[in-house]
């Protein structure tokens, strides 16, 4: 398999440097006297010569980024760590009797959990790299909460808003994890923040104090490291700090806006699958348009993305997304991206068929197969039937 890539790719570098000749002597025949043919030709190569170098670039890779996507609350974070095992196991009294309880690695609830980018990648040692929001990124988000928090308490009043030059739709994107981690970073328990609002007369003297109550300055930590040695308490470690990251409870670490995992292979063993790194993006809001997604799905050829979506609705929520991406035009995105569909408990078995309720649970998966399916090809989406 190895010998015959590699046959390819000399091919294709053999024709490359064919096409780059033949271009290089016909611009020398032709002179100055370029007709609509000779440019049309050329345009031709061009395009033929970008095409083999794209395949050749694909052709190239060994290892691929694994990209899961999907709307927030689908089950992303949770399927990754039952995918990869990135579980842990305790035994714990459950009504006077011990029970094995299962709990993954990574922060999961009922949606909203992940306050940014994952990337979980092999190293040798065991630890957590943050990428942070700057200093300026912060305060521009810790000021936009508070516009929130004053104008909640203080709906009538006029000209303070004009003068901070925000527009609306700059205030409603704040995402309620970042809400929720300013809250933490703040030290603001419950409604505290309305109680503060309430010693102050001016907006500028409130966000002031929550700034203060931040401690951006001390907020530099972007390396968290790990003693530990046996996997269970490595795991452990990576749980707790993994959910204080998303919180923002750590108070050396400002909020991130990536986080990466390094995991050596005694926690997982990146090193017998086909890829390097797996990523759980941002959940998505409905008809979001993002350009990590889009660097992800269009311009990263070392990418496979994999589309997850609850499976009663699967496929109806990423329609939207991958009629946007999977068009004619789009040559080589179709044969990266994946469809997975996750079901919770016993929804298969409980599938309707066309003879009333299906036999099995495996039946009920096929009819959902079929169905999804029917509907991308009623809706002109040419998702490959076998991802």
């Amino acid at each position: 398999m190895k010998k015959s890539k590699e046959t390819t790719l000399q091919k294709i570098n053999d024709l490359i440097l064919e096409i780059d000749n033949y271009q290089e002597n016909y611009n020398k025949k032709a002179g100055h006297q370029k007709s609509i043919i000779f440019l049309m030709k050329m345009a031709s190569l061009k395009y033929i010569r970008s095409r083999l170098q794209k395949i050749q670039n694909i052709l190239s890779i060994d290892k691929y980024k694994l990209v899961f996507i999907g709307k927030i609350g689908v089950g992303k974070t949770t399927a990754i760590c039952h995918i990869f095992n990135l579980l842990i196991d305790e035994e714990k009294i459950i009504d006077d009797d011990p029970e094995t309880v299962t709990t993954p690695l990574l922060s999961t609830g009922s949606g909203r959990t992940t306050i940014c980018e994952v990337l979980i990648q092999s190293n040798p040692q065991t630890y957590i790299e943050i990428e942070p929001y700057s200093n300026e990124e912060m305060l521009e988000q810790i000021e936009i909460f508070c516009i929130l928090v004053w104008k909640k308490l203080h709906p009538k009043a006029k000209g303070w808003l004009e003068d901070l030059q925000y527009q609306d739709e700059q205030i409603d994107i704040l995402a309620s994890e970042i809400k929720r981690a300013i809250k933490n970073i703040a030290k603001l328990k419950g409604k505290e923040e309305e109680k503060i609002t309430k010693k102050h007369k001016s907006y500028e003297s409130f966000r002031d104090e929550i700034v203060l109550r931040c401690n951006l300055a001390k907020r530099n930590k972007t390396i968290l490291n790990t003693s530990y040695k046996d996997p269970l308490n490595k795991k452990k470690w990576i749980q707790k700090k993994f959910q204080d990251l998303n919180l923002g409870k750590i108070t050396t670490c400002s909020i991130p806006k990536k986080i990466v995992i390094h995991i050596d292979s005694s926690v997982l063993d990146l090193d017998q699958y086909r890829f390097h790194t797996i990523v759980d993006t941002r959940g998505m809001d409905i008809d979001s348009d993002r350009a990590d997604l889009s660097h992800h799905i269009r311009s990263a050829d070392d990418t496979i993305c994999i589309f997850c979506e609850k499976f009663s609705d699967i496929p109806s929520n990423i329609i939207t997304l991958t009629k946007k991406y999977l068009t004619t035009e789009s040559k080589d995105i179709d044969t990266k991206l994946g469809l997975l569909g996750l079901p919770q408990g016993s929804e298969p078995s409980d599938l309707m068929g066309q003879d009333g309720k299906v036999s099995s649970y495996n039946e009920g998966i096929r009819i959902r197969l079929d169905q999804v399916i029917d509907k991308f090809s009623s809706q002109g989406v040419q998702f490959i039937e076998e991802n």
